[in-house]
């Protein structure tokens, strides 16, 4: 290293296996994933790689000791060596107001949630209500922290009607982009996600978050995950574009209820790639990471909560257990207590659900924000789950009204939100501790009678009996449903 020319010099020693890929991290981040375009070699030498540190100023941070690190494969890359680092002090930044210790840090925040997308097969009910309820309260415990004027947030959701404000795969790169041209090194970058997401490519594939535009989840198409699909390749880069040293990420990718069954029946080892996915972005950014799935366990959208069981821990976490005295936020803290807390709450749906938490290599946490007990974080209350609903007419022995499917859509629309009524419902045949009404009808020239048991689980939990007729078959539905809901609260 030489201070007046602000170059490095790294010196290669090669092997039995070869030179292979080598990497240049800065305070945790990688800045080059390979440097051997640097290389230089001289016969009888060692080879020799000549950055210069200028070019990379913006990940330092101005008067501290920075460190650089450099990770070496072999030609082969499946070795690589223990990382080598040596600590510089650099005052250069073309961002010195924003690098200035007297000047508060700032908190960029990412949080993208995508509930509909094109058609309906992957739609979602919670994933922008998510976002937005976890944008609100980053946005509330930040504002405490760095100060409202350093608080810099972008939200895109499926529930905003600006076109710019959609998650749509180019607003979500605009936003990268701009914060890249914004933020410093002593800056924090904060990223969630929530929607669907997917492996593909195989035990050594990419996690792939799908952005609105995607109609399923098949990404065979090269154009398709072109478009509209976000890999942790191009997510790595644009995060390694955001000199932020401090970042955080959490990425809550959940099943629909009709997905569930074919995820659980699936035997493909699908999400334990996935992590390998994960771990290399973290490798290569040095970045805090959650995730809502684990090996081969599903991300449920459908719990007692009427919202994704990892975003309600992070947000019962800051709402009260989390926070020290002061009320300050440790990002470490609220990853492993919601990667405690979510195993409990999946077992009370029948699911296995553990969250994997990554760290960085010798990262130390931080706090993102402060709670104070005049501050609200929008919590759900615990909801009675109702499942797929099995009617027939008892002299047809087939459901000839569709009673079944009229009582089903009202629930599903009633989970988004009643005044009277408050369940969730998920469109799958079995699920445990959950309700569901069966039943038969009778048709009598233009009359029905309905006699039918809500069940909780196997167990029948009270009788049903409604009287209506075949012009009005919405106004009898409501009627099951609402003596269906009047047997729970009796419960």
């Amino acid at each position: 290293d030489s201070s007046r020319k602000k170059v490095m010099y790294i010196e290669l020693t090669e092997r039995e296996g070869g030179i292979g890929k080598i990497s240049v991290f800065i305070n945790g981040k990688e800045v080059i994933e390979d440097a051997r375009s640097h290389m230089k070699t001289k016969s009888g030498s060692a080879p020799v790689i000549k950055i210069k540190l200028k070019r990379y100023k913006d990940y330092f941070i101005s008067g501290k000791k920075n460190q650089i690190s450099v990770k070496a494969y072999n030609e082969e890359g499946y070795l690589s060596s223990q990382l080598t680092s040596k600590s510089v002090i650099t005052k250069h930044s073309k961002r010195a107001k924003t690098l200035d210790s007297n000047i508060p840090t700032n908190l960029f925040a990412i949080i993208i949630g995508t509930a509909d997308y094109r058609g309906d097969k992957l739609d979602l009910k919670y994933a922008d209500k998510d976002a937005d309820k976890m944008a609100k309260a980053i946005e509330m415990t930040a504002n405490r922290l760095f100060g409202k004027d350093h608080v810099f947030m972008k939200v895109l959701t499926t529930s905003k009607r600006d076109k710019d404000q959609q998650p749509t795969k180019e607003n979500i790169e605009n936003v990268f982009n701009d914060f890249a041209d914004k933020a410093g090194a002593s800056d924090v970058l904060l990223i969630y996600f929530s929607g669907h997401g997917v492996n593909y490519g195989g035990s050594d594939g990419l996690f792939y978050y799908l952005t609105k535009d995607i109609e399923s989840g098949d990404l065979t198409d090269p154009g398709i995950r072109k478009r509209y699909a976000i890999s942790t390749n191009e997510l790595t880069e644009w995060i390694k574009a955001i000199p932020a040293q401090k970042q955080v990420m959490i990425i809550d990718a959940c099943a629909s209820g009709k997905l569930v069954e074919d995820i659980l029946a699936s035997t493909k080892d699908v999400s334990s790639s996935q992590i390998r996915a994960l771990e290399r972005m973290k490798d290569r950014t040095g970045m805090f990471i959650i995730t809502g799935s684990a090996a081969d366990m599903v991300s449920y959208e459908a719990s007692h909560y009427g919202q994704s069981l990892l975003t309600y821990s992070i947000l019962y976490g800051i709402n009260g257990d989390v926070p020290k005295q002061d009320g300050s936020i440790d990002i470490a803290t609220l990853f492993q207590y919601a990667a405690d807390h979510v195993p409990d709450l999946a077992s009370d749906i029948g699911g296995i659900q553990r969250p994997v938490v990554s760290t960085p290599f010798g990262g130390n946490s931080f706090d993102i924000g402060i709670k104070t007990s005049e501050m609200h974080i929008d919590l759900e209350e615990v909801k009675p789950i109702f499942i797929r609903s099995n009617f027939q007419e008892q002299n047809e022995y087939a459901d000839v009204l569709q009673i079944t499917s009229l009582i089903d859509q009202n629930l599903y629309d009633i989970s988004f939100g009643d005044d009277l009524i408050d369940l969730v419902f998920s469109d799958v045949s079995k699920y445990e501790g959950t309700y569901s009404i069966k039943g038969r009808y009778l048709i009598d020239n233009n009359g029905v009678i309905v006699t039918a048991k809500l069940y909780l689980d196997s167990r029948p939990m009270g009788d049903i009996k409604v009287e209506g007729s075949k012009n009005d078959l919405d106004a009898l539905v409501k009627d099951v449903i609402t003596q269906a809901y009047a047997l729970v609260n009796k419960d």
